[in-house]
């Protein structure tokens, strides 16, 4: 009935894709569909969900306080104790911007670097991905860019030419990016980076973003952290506990939100400051304002989360780094015993299929080199009909809920999809 009704929901990936598969719940590390069809998801909310789907203690902590109430729009104290909770996790941040989703983090984070600094541009690295606003909805254009200085065109209709002027597009993952830093430094802002990117995922890029660090300190320019996705995965205080690299401005979203809506900005107390300081009015104050910012029921969920997290650290995350090291393994052996021409990368408990033998350096290089696109719509539509479910994004997420039952099913089926790919199959 679903194929063939109207489509009324016309989100990417919740509906226009002409996809007819919808998922009705999810229990763990499972998902299921509207035909009973249950699955492992590796998708598990885009990352969010990393206690697992519908876990006990985020849904007492919500069904709690829906009993007090579930939006006051004015200062609550839940905002203030989550707060000091992440101030607790959170390496060098003390205090908080609260938003609604990943997206309005990074548009806020822009705000803010361009208000303290007073320099309009925002270096962004092909291959990232910031959110869905305009100021950074824009890709790299290959037909008509070269791999040490990219061009950039707009992901979406209605992005005005504007937005791109007000943007610096810098290659991934190699020392060119730090002499259009050095020669934008006047008109320069900030530099925002994922520390790991979804389209890119790997473990061998801290001596990039030292380097990045450095050179964006020396050139006095801000340094934007988006761990919409890392923060609270790769470690508890996100890559930049992980890597030891501390950013002047940091976003959080996803797995804070223990499956609700969430985004947060934070950073260096001297740029925070910033928002709270009063300018005389020489400036216009610093608007953070938001409905459903801070608001009590996503506020309750987080800090069952990160609560959790915090008194389980050292145990949590050694079990996703084990876990997420060994499907890559796994998998990584299969494709080199048996001729493959993939091979899987990833960080902590993010991983992703890359659809070539040959290492890549950068999302350009992955695009380059990979097989068509319909060759691997071919391989996820395989590994979904096996039983595992990955987001239409490509990247998978490891959680406290899978079990090793569910993770060897899952290499199986993904060595079962991998084997179509070989020549002659």
């Amino acid at each position: 009935m679903l194929e063939n009704a109207f489509p009324r929901v016309l989100n990417e990936g919740y509906g226009g894709s002409g996809s007819s598969l919808r998922m009705q719940s999810a229990s763990g590390a499972t998902i299921t569909d509207t035909d009973g069809k249950t699955y492992i998801d590796m998708a598990m909310g885009g990352g969010t969900c990393i206690l697992g789907h519908a876990n006990p203690l985020v849904v007492e902590a919500v069904n709690k306080q829906m009993c007090h109430g579930s939006l006051f729009t004015v200062a609550n104290p839940y905002a203030e104790d989550f707060a000091e909770l992440l101030g607790g996790a959170i390496p060098g941040c003390d205090q908080f911007v609260f938003a609604s989703t990943g997206s309005e983090a990074t548009l806020r984070a822009i705000r803010l670097a361009r208000a303290v600094t007073d320099k309009k541009k925002i270096g962004v690295f092909s291959g990232g991905w910031h959110g869905s606003h305009d100021q950074v909805l824009v890709e790299e254009d290959y037909s008509r860019d070269s791999e040490n200085m990219p061009a950039m065109m707009p992901k979406s209709a209605g992005i005005l030419d504007e937005v791109l002027e007000n943007l610096v597009f810098l290659p991934y993952n190699t020392e060119a990016a730090f002499d259009l830093i050095r020669d934008n430094k006047d008109d320069l802002a900030a530099v925002m980076i994922e520390p790991a990117q979804g389209s890119n995922p790997r473990d061998d890029v801290e001596g990039f973003l030292r380097d990045l660090r450095d050179v964006t300190r020396t050139s006095g320019i801000l340094l934007i952290f988006d761990e919409v996705i890392t923060g609270f995965r790769l470690a508890l205080g996100g890559a930049q506990e992980r890597f030891g690299i501390s950013a002047d401005i940091v976003t959080y979203g996803k797995t804070l939100g223990g499956g609700l809506p969430i985004g947060v900005v934070s950073g260096a107390p001297e740029v925070l400051s910033y928002i709270t300081t009063d300018h005389g009015g020489g400036k216009p104050r610093f608007y953070n304002g938001g409905t459903f910012s801070a608001n009590p029921l996503t506020v309750a969920a987080g800090m069952a989360v990160v609560r959790y997290l915090s008194e389980t650290r050292e145990e949590t995350y050694a079990r996703l780094e084990r876990a997420g090291e060994t499907v890559r393994g796994e998998l990584n052996d299969y494709c080199l015993s048996n001729g493959v021409p993939a091979h899987v990368i990833g960080i902590g408990s993010m991983f992703r299929t890359i659809f070539t033998d040959k290492p890549v350096r950068s999302r350009r290089e992955r695009d380059m080199m990979e097989i068509p696109y319909e060759n691997q719509r071919d391989f996820y539509r395989r590994l979904l009909s096996s039983g595992v479910h990955v987001g239409a994004n490509g990247i998978n997420f490891v959680s406290l809920a899978h079990t090793a039952e569910d993770l060897d099913k899952v290499c199986a089926c993904y060595q079962e999809a991998l084997s179509s790919l070989t020549a002659g199959s």
